[in-house]
């Protein structure tokens, strides 16, 4: 049996969740999405909680969610805490930059010779999404941290590389000195 979960969002990612999960939106424990909300369930208190209660007045959107009931009793998952509601929208948030990441880095490897401003428009039209949802300028800048990371992981490989191909050179040995009387 499906219960409804009602869990407050912004706006970006209610309509990004609505093209990516249909409607009703259903979340199953095989997807990044169902497995990290089912965390948030179990309700971990935090200290600084009224740090993300502050911040809740951002979440304007609400979306209602299904999950199977014996997912939610079974790992005792019973309420969403600010903190927790704050990091969902925030893992949603990753979930776009990555996605446009991906989306981005087909795009210049097919060598289309599109701008990123280009590649950010295609992007928000295939999700359902506009201008004001996202500014370009976000996902440009995820894009460049994404390569950053990308060519600082290659950078790594190499010197990795080059430290493990040196040969092992043993240290030069002491003359050899003999005992034995001529």
């Amino acid at each position: 049996m499906l219960i409804d979960l009602s869990i407050p969002v912004k706006p970006v990612v209610k309509k990004y969740l609505e093209n990516k999960l249909g409607t009703p939106l259903a979340l199953t424990q095989n997807s990044n999405i169902g497995r990290y909300l089912l965390c948030l369930l179990r309700g971990q208190e935090n200290k600084n909680e009224a740090r993300y209660t502050a911040q809740l007045y951002k979440f304007s959107e609400s979306i209602t969610l299904q999950v199977h009931e014996h997912a939610v009793f079974k790992r005792k998952c019973r309420f969403m805490t600010p903190k927790a509601i704050y990091d969902f929208n925030d893992f949603i948030n990753t979930e776009i930059n990555e996605d446009f990441c991906a989306f981005a880095e087909v795009i210049k490897t097919m060598g289309q010779g599109w701008t990123m401003n280009e590649i950010a428009d295609a992007f928000l039209e295939r999700q359902n999404l506009t201008c004001e949802d996202i500014k370009h300028d976000r996902l440009i800048k995820a894009f460049q941290r994404h390569r950053d990371r990308e060519e600082g992981k290659e950078e790594q490989k190499m010197t990795v590389s080059i430290k493990n191909n040196l040969p092992n050179c043993p240290e030069p040995a002491a003359p050899a000195v003999s005992c034995v009387a001529a």
